[in-house]
């Protein structure tokens, strides 16, 4: 079950990240990211007080969901410090910082064909998002987008396996309403800081489209990621839903006509390869 869920995860996130690219030529990240947090409060937060919460629970969770709300939501924000094709490529390395820690903190135990399995998925997923044009590793050293970038795999790899523990310490739906308060709580925190990305207070269906049906996507494949963390292993849910890359280049090469390199095709072949070997 989890790794249908995974897999779901992957789709919806696809093609959200297709749309909320678009949408960040209309608006700034902390207006894509308060519209995130609303939608994910009240479809994620109706939907687990409709299933039942363990308030008692809510305490002992809180600090952990309010870390993972910090995580998550800076991903905006460090995308734009460099080129999407830049930063993306070290962005897609959090799988490895989930996968440490899952493996030192969780005690996963992996087999030998699964432990292979996710590293040529994490494989893929790098190489689909390298750049077209080469640059050199002491180059990036030099760049400050490179080290933000880099923070943001780390982050990205501690939500995740934050959102296991968080899960395993109470039950899925307390967990999840638990982090609909906290992402309103770290968006208004990023509001109150980050005036210079406010917008005025006026709507044009127009310009939020992308943003609203982008982040939509985005909460369904959030709701089919907790639930397959719920039933499954951290180090094998998120190389299998950050797989989401592949789709997303798949769909501009469709839709927005962007030309795909011999690289980007053969990451594509490992990534398939990769998630048919973690689904035997």
């Amino acid at each position: 079950m989890w790794f249908i869920f995974s897999l779901t995860a992957a789709l919806f996130w696809g093609v959200a990240q297709l749309l909320v690219k678009q949408s960040l030529s209309r608006v700034t990240p902390l207006v894509n990211n308060f519209i995130y947090d609303v939608i994910f409060f009240v479809i994620i937060g109706c939907l687990a007080i409709n299933n039942g919460i363990n308030f008692q629970l809510l305490p002992s969770i809180a600090p952990f969901t309010i870390l993972i709300a910090f995580c998550y939501l800076s991903y905006y924000f460090i995308l734009k410090k460099g080129l999407l094709s830049l930063t993306g490529t070290i962005m897609a390395s959090y799988p490895i910082f989930t996968l440490i820690l899952a493996f030192f903190l969780l005690t996963d135990k992996l087999s030998v064909l699964q432990l292979l399995a996710i590293i040529i998925v994490i494989l893929g997923m790098i190489l689909i998002s390298l750049p077209r044009d080469k640059i050199s590793l002491a180059s990036l050293k030099k760049q400050s987008w490179f080290y933000w970038a880099s923070l943001y795999a780390i982050l990205a790899g501690l939500g995740d396996f934050t959102s296991k523990v968080a899960i395993d310490k109470s039950d899925l739906y307390t967990f999840l309403f638990a982090l609909s308060l906290s992402f309103l709580f770290t968006s208004l925190i990023y509001i109150a800081v980050d005036k210079k990305n406010r917008m005025p207070l006026k709507f044009s269906f127009d310009q939020y489209k992308y943003s609203l049906f982008g982040n939509l996507l985005m909460v369904f494949g959030m709701l089919a990621f907790y639930t397959a963390l719920s039933a499954g292993m951290v180090s094998l849910v998120t190389p299998i839903s950050s797989t989401y890359a592949a789709i997303t280049v798949l769909l501009s090469i469709k839709f927005l006509h962007e030309k795909i390199n011999k690289l980007q095709s053969f990451a594509i072949i490992l990534l398939v390869f990769g998630i048919i070997l973690i689904g035997l």
